[in-house]
């Protein structure tokens, strides 16, 4: 099966009734209880002397992601990632940290880590213009997906019914959840059980995207690719035929 190359376009068809996700939008919530929080850090950020922009946000990071641990159900996970997104949206693009070594560099696409504390990190993932990140899982984590520059369309999938485990390379059904343009501002997340695989096409001009990932833990299944068919086999539920091809990132 080849890879798929839709258009950039993120209006789906009228033959699918795939929704297009804007769930990426600035949310208020938890943002109006850490404002003082990160408007202090903020205020200091032109002061060499003063504390890293980042710093009060990877403070509260840390304290939101020891509320979720591995027994923690859907929802208190979907909150975690709500309260994280509050903060990302409360810090310039600018103001992130940047990746600090290359760690994988192929197919028109960069990586590295940027931040680490423990099960909690930041990646940069740098795409040259058109370039993709294969569809792929994230077992056992919650990640938030930030655009820093350029811009990137943004697949979610889960799988239709019960999938196979990792290592086997039979064909299963994935359910498209979701289509985006992601630009700076904007972002995408997933949960354990919840939209866990994910893919992504550099716009134009490419594309630099910060993944703020959590390791919680609860599974034994093992991070894969997969290989997912170009068109959809049932159009008006999205669906699509995928098989694992374990880890073409090492």
């Amino acid at each position: 099966m080849k890879r798929p190359e839709p258009d950039l376009d993120p209006v789906d068809s009228t033959e699918s009734s795939v929704r297009v996700s804007r769930r990426v939008a600035l949310q208020g919530g938890a943002a109006a209880a850490t404002a003082l929080l990160i408007g202090a850090a903020r205020a200091n950020a032109d002061d060499p002397a003063g504390p890293d922009p980042f710093e009060a946000l990877s403070k509260r990071w840390l304290e939101l992601a020891a509320e979720v641990t591995a027994d923690a159900d859907a929802a208190l996970e979907e909150r975690y990632l709500r309260r994280l997104g509050d903060l990302i949206a409360e810090l310039p693009p600018e103001q992130l940290p940047r990746r600090e070594r290359v760690v994988f560099d192929r197919d028109g696409m960069k990586t590295g880590p940027a931040w680490a504390s423990g099960t909690t990190f930041l990646v940069e993932l740098t795409l040259d213009p058109g370039a993709v990140i294969q569809a792929h899982d994230h077992p056992g984590f919650a990640v938030t997906t930030a655009v820093i520059e350029g811009e990137a369309l943004c697949r979610q999938f889960e799988p239709d019914g019960d999938a196979p485990t990792s290592e086997s390379r039979e064909v299963f059904r994935l359910r498209e959840m979701s289509r985006s343009v992601l630009v700076p501002g904007r972002r995408s997340d997933l949960s354990r059980s919840r939209d866990n695989i994910h893919w992504f096409r550099a716009g134009e001009a490419g594309a630099t995207l910060l993944d703020f990932t959590y390791r919680i833990g609860g599974t034994t299944r093992k991070f894969s690719a997969l290989d997912l068919s170009d068109e959809p086999i049932a159009p008006a539920r999205g669906i699509f035929e995928a098989r694992w091809i374990g880890n073409p990132y090492k």
